[in-house]
């Protein structure tokens, strides 16, 4: 198998102007879970691989596998290992970057006043070519290290690629590359370069205003130089630690030059063509040195590793998560037959947000069977309807994602498509009124070619009459079940809720004993018919006897 992506086949070549936030972002609350998991990884641009879930079963299983592959420590471990030593080459790169425009600014300027002297500039040539160096030392350590450890992981007893085909074409791939010439040219040269630059030692004297060089730094030692220019008597207790005092590395990572490095630098040159020789060669040899695809798969594995941390910091605070069994997208024709099913799915956004209080997190559980096609839920008006549709639409994203989802267990196909339909804020100046804005949304969905999708549709056509919503509604549910869709229709209208097709389950919003207090639990029941409005009335002081005492004042 070719290696090609982590992510198995994915759009992620697209142009940043090609690249499509999805509609059901916002309407699932996605953006803040999304927003949650990638709070350290920020030093990535990681939201676009967010954005196009596997569309297929064998891309959702590739990603599955390399998720739980991840699960063994010692692989983890050496895929944030290796991430973060080409993070330090890429910076070592930067640093080259921006000395080297600073340099060209101030070639092009020739300013007479410039500072940047000629000793100075000399430096800041070679401290590029010392970046350069620097950048690919550590790259070429790093491929060795993450090569050594995927061969153990898949040669000895733990069987990488038993267990995930994207490690294994990663490793086969990554195995060609170590063993090609171009790279083991490069390892070859950092080596000789490393090397020589290990011969550059030297002893700085400074007396007067004369500064001197000597090459006698390993011979010479400076507890006996100093005993005797200040006629010292030796003594048992001085210590003798650090005979070689030594001073800061030229090449340091600071990109402001002073002009003393800069006539030191020079002065060394003198001595040590070779060794600057070397090292320019090494420069214009090796000037671009990256393989593009370890770059693409350090980015796209940080996709894993951000949603791991998540689950397992989440799973540390109690919650729960699994994988979903996948099942047909097709009516089965056992009537028993379980197309889809959530045990105790929860709100991931409302779980990150109460995350140190679990027990204030209501999970709920809902299941469709063989000729079932939508949940229409009704109930109380802030009963946790819209809560329980957003639970459900994040369950199937994180499951076409191949990601684990909220919940104990779960079954689910892998759909063609994930669509949502939520109220919007009425825009004045479009000149059309709600109910036209929200059939020009609907439009598109209802007459597009997609099948066996997921929708997810909230209070439609509430500014309708209830004769006509209803009639809408029934024509909107038996649209998208024409075209083997599942999905949720959150309504207040209990019409839609009765036994008029086979494909209909009604779930309604439960309230406590009181027949006020939400539960916020969400069961299989008959549309009771009541919306339970009067303790929004009370709670906002607009009962009929909280009027009648303000009209009396």
């Amino acid at each position: 198998m070719q290696f090609t992506s982590i992510l198995g086949e994915t759009p992620y070549h697209l142009k940043p102007s090609e690249i499509r936030y999805p509609s059901y972002f916002k309407d699932l609350n996605l953006d803040q879970i999304i927003e949650k998991i990638l709070e350290k990884w920020k030093d990535y641009k990681l939201e676009k691989y967010f954005y196009y879930p596997a569309l297929t079963e064998e891309v959702l299983l590739f990603r599955r596998e390399v998720f739980l592959a991840l699960s063994d420590c010692e692989l983890k471990n050496a895929m944030i290992e290796f991430s973060m030593s080409l993070k330090k080459s890429r910076k070592f790169m930067e640093y080259r970057e921006d000395l080297f425009n600073k340099m060209q600014y101030f070639t092009v300027k020739k300013s007479s006043k410039s500072s940047f002297s000629i000793s100075a500039k000399t430096a800041s040539e070679i401290k590029c070519q010392h970046f350069l160096f620097d950048s690919a030392r550590l790259y070429t350590l790093a491929i060795i290290k993450l090569f050594s450890i995927l061969e153990k992981q898949i040669t000895e007893e733990k069987a990488l690629g038993k267990k995930s085909s994207g490690f294994l074409s990663f490793y086969e791939f990554l195995k060609t590359y170590r063993n090609s010439d171009e790279f083991i040219t490069l390892c070859s040269d950092v080596q000789k370069t490393e090397q020589s630059l290990s011969l550059l030692t030297f002893r700085m004297e400074l007396s007067g205003t004369k500064l001197i060089l000597h090459d006698d730094y390993e011979s010479f030692n400076a507890r006996d130089e100093i005993i005797k220019r200040c006629n010292m008597k030796p003594k048992t207790s001085f210590s003798t630690k650090h005979n070689h005092q030594t001073m800061s590395c030229p090449f340091s990572n600071v990109l402001e030059l002073e002009d003393f490095e800069g006539l030191l630098l020079s002065m060394l040159q003198k001595g040590h063509k070779d060794v600057f020789q070397n090292l320019e060669e090494f420069s214009t040899k090796h000037s671009a040195f990256y393989e593009p695809r370890l770059l693409q798969f350090e980015e796209e594995i940080q996709v894993y590793l951000s949603v791991k941390e998540f689950v397992t910091s989440m799973q540390e605070q109690g919650f729960s998560f699994s994988f979903p069994e996948i099942t047909s997208s097709k009516t089965e024709i056992t009537p028993s037959s379980v197309r889809f099913l959530l045990q105790n799915n929860y709100d991931l956004a409302l779980a990150c947000k109460y995350r140190f209080t679990p027990e204030k997190v209501i999970k709920n559980d809902c299941t469709l069977f063989s000729k079932e096609h939508f949940f229409v839920i009704t109930g109380p008006n802030q009963g946790g309807k819209t809560t329980f549709a957003r639970a459900v639409g994040q369950a199937i994203y994180f499951h076409q994602m191949g990601f684990p989802i909220a919940g104990t267990k779960a079954s689910m196909p892998v759909f063609s498509a994930l669509l949502t339909h939520f109220p919007t804020e009425e825009d004045v100046k479009t000149g059309s009124g709600k109910l036209k804005e929200e059939l020009s949304r609907l439009e598109p969905m209802i007459h597009s070619k997609l099948e066996h999708g997921f929708v997810i549709l909230n209070e439609l056509f509430t500014t309708a009459t209830s004769y006509d919503a209803e009639i809408m509604g029934k024509q909107v549910l038996q649209s998208f079940m024409k075209k083997n869709f599942l999905g949720i229709y959150v309504t207040h209208l209990q019409e839609l809720a009765q036994t008029w097709d086979k494909g209909i389950v009604s779930i309604t919003a439960l309230v406590d004993k009181d027949e006020k207090t939400r539960t916020y639990h969400i069961i299989r029941a008959k549309a009771k018919g009541i919306a339970y409005a009067q303790t929004i009335a009370e709670k906002y002081k607009l009962s009929y006897e909280d009027i009648l005492k303000r009209v009396k004042k």
